[in-house]
């Protein structure tokens, strides 16, 4: 689902624009992106948290990652 203004051209026709006051309260726009599972989360979180994760991984275990590499 779709976090502010739908596109037009979007398949799925029975949804529309959500979440367009998000963050009014304190002068932020907070629109943009795609909900995860009709959960209230923004996807972003998901992907975030996951890149986060890789991330670290690499940098704990770049010894071990480098001799994969080699081989």
């Amino acid at each position: 689902m779709c976090i502010g203004r739908c596109p037009t051209n979007s398949p799925v026709k029975f949804r529309g624009d959500s979440g367009l006051q998000d963050g009014d309260s304190a002068k932020t726009n907070l629109t943009g992106g795609f909900y995860d599972s009709s959960n209230n989360i923004k996807f972003t979180f998901t992907t975030t948290y996951t890149m986060t994760l890789l991330s670290w991984t690499v940098m704990e275990m770049h010894a071990k990652f480098k001799l994969m590499l080699n081989h």
